[in-house]
């Protein structure tokens, strides 16, 4: 059951006159939704059917500064429990209770089709097992249901047509069982024998308690719809039981919608941002809290484990090649300018340069002893965690913004399953940062000291494999464990410098990766703020190591 009383939504704006303007997006709702009905919500374009669902989902809190909502609003959510509209909302309260299929549809860009009905299958309240699945499934995709063929469940989605992915979407949320179900334009992409057979299904389908479908397809959805919730021309929700005729509707439809806007007083709007930070920072506090305790929990380890290996692969694992590639460039130029830099033509007599020839090995031996210790604890290090900060930290902001875009609503999505995506992701480009920095950094030693033999004995005669190996390795002193992989004198500045390099790219790459964009540059911007942001603390983290080593000493 939905229950909303004396619910009064206005947009807060500046106008040209630098005075702040309130827009009326919705007036005075009452609204009532029994279980087992199926319920249309109309109204044109603009006029506040996606803010009232996203309302309804839990996925934009009425308590921001550019909404405005009457106090005596009251939203009960009877699906287990009543809550307030003007409480603090959390997804986790609406696990498994309500679920979406969301008009850009909200599937899962690095799931098979498969994939993506077993994740919210998963996460259901009463998950089917893995046979009853793919029972399911088989029934669900046949021709007089959603026509989809099998050879098509364990496809990309980047195959399918519009329509395929729409008759996926719903699966979807079929899949996760929930009490209440809201469809937002479910029949957009579908011929018409497809949308018959939709609509059959939703209203054979007994699973949910109740059905909300926001939809232009009068003709399909009338004749099984048990009430209409039909936002007219005074911003206002009109309930009709039963459903009036679709002549109605499409003549209400084209009526004009005269615009209702107010000025605020200062006093009313600052009193109104007052109460948006109060609130804000107790939500704040608690949900930081709420984080810290379900960091590391996951509901479903294979479904974190999964999504894990595809940011290991996005991250590191592809761009092992290019570490590996310039590490042995570095080691080859480094070792080059190193030992053999001649500024200017420098004019020697004869003594001199007999001098030279004495006194040049024995620089030669002792450069390359110090070298293997700067090219492990010092360039190497710096050199990989710039690459990653302007590589894969870029990455992760593109792919976290690619999740958050309004027109594939990802995230959304993901929350709807009772999935918190900032504690569900966090924890895995925690993981693959902190110690993908340091892994990458090791594996980019070895052709780098490669490098630098490979110059050694070419530049220098006297160098042979077995003084390079001698000197080369005299501070490092390598000690293997288990027999195999080798660990040198130092690895723990090392691991530190990479680690907490990693740790800051983290945090920063994510926090610009989970704003969400207000326009088209934006995506733009914080890629920019990224890579600028991990490089400055690249270098100041650094820097204070380098301190602290040297005060060591």
């Amino acid at each position: 059951m939905i229950e909303i009383k004396n619910l009064s939504i206005e947009a807060i704006s500046r106008n040209g006159l630098g005075q702040f303007q309130a827009d009326s997006l919705l007036h005075n709702v009452c609204l009532s939704g029994n279980d087992k009905e199926i319920i249309l919500l109309l109204g044109p374009s603009g006029s506040g059917k996606s803010l009232l669902t996203n309302l309804l989902l839990g996925l934009v809190s009425p308590h921001i500064p550019e909404l405005l909502v009457d106090s005596s609003s009251i939203m009960k959510f009877n699906v287990g429990q009543s809550r307030d509209l003007l409480a603090p909302i959390y997804p986790d309260d609406l696990h498994g209770k309500i679920g979406v299929m969301f008009q850009s549809l909200g599937l899962f860009d690095d799931l098979s089709v498969y994939e993506n009905i077993a994740f919210a299958n998963s996460h259901s309240r009463t998950p089917r097992k893995r046979k009853e699945l793919n029972d399911w499934i088989q029934m669900i995709s046949s021709p007089e249901n959603l026509n989809l063929e099998e050879r098509l469940l364990h496809a990309s989605l980047h195959t399918l047509s519009g329509g395929q992915k729409q008759r996926v979407a719903f699966a979807r949320l079929a899949a996760y069982r929930p009490e209440v179900r809201i469809l937002d334009e479910p029949t957009s992409a579908l011929d018409s024998t497809s949308a018959k057979n939709l609509v059959r299904m939703i209203a054979n389908d007994n699973e949910a308690n109740l059905t909300i479908i926001i939809t232009h397809d009068y003709s399909n959805f009338l004749p099984i719809a048990n009430k209409v919730w039909f936002i007219n021309s005074e911003r206002q929700i009109e309930e009709h039981t039963p459903p009036k005729e679709q002549d109605y509707y499409l003549h209400e439809l084209r009526r004009e919608r005269p615009k209702y806007s107010r000025i605020l007083k200062p006093k009313e709007y600052y009193k109104h941002i007052a109460k948006c930070l109060d609130i804000y920072w107790d939500t704040s506090l608690r949900r930081g809290y709420d984080i810290l305790k379900k960091v590391f929990f996951v509901r479903n380890l294979y479904w974190f484990l999964h999504f894990f290996w595809i940011l290991f692969k996005l991250l590191i694992l592809r761009a092992a090649p290019y570490i590996i590639l310039s590490g042995l460039c570095l080691g080859l130029v480094a070792t080059y300018f190193s030992f053999n830099s001649e500024f200017g033509n420098i004019q020697l007599d004869s003594a001199t340069l007999e001098m030279e020839k004495v006194i040049r090995p024995l620089f030669f031996e002792q450069i390359l002893t110090g070298f293997g210790v700067v090219l492990f604890r010092a360039l190497i290090p710096l050199f990989v965690c710039i690459f990653v900060a302007a590589r894969s930290g870029t990455a992760i902001t593109a792919y976290l913004s690619s999740m958050r875009d309004p027109d594939k609503r990802q995230w959304d999505a993901m929350a709807t399953f009772g999935v918190n995506p900032s504690t569900f992701f966090f924890p895995q480009i925690f993981l693959c940062f902190t110690f993908g920095c340091a892994f990458l950094a090791y594996l980019a030693f070895f052709p780098a000291a490669l490098g630098c033999l490979l110059i050694s004995v070419y530049t220098n005669p006297l160098c042979t494999w077995f003084t390079w190996v001698e000197k080369f390795w005299y501070f490092l002193d390598p000690w293997y464990l288990w027999g195999y992989i080798p660990i040198f004198k130092g690895t723990g500045m090392f691991i530190a410098k990479t680690c907490c390099a990693g740790v800051a790219m983290a945090c920063i790459s994510f926090w610009w990766g989970t704003r969400p964009k207000k326009s088209s540059l934006d995506s733009l911007r914080f890629l920019i703020a990224t890579n600028i942001w991990n490089l400055i603390s690249v270098l100041i983290i650094f820097f204070i190591i380098l301190i602290f080593e040297l005060g060591l000493r």
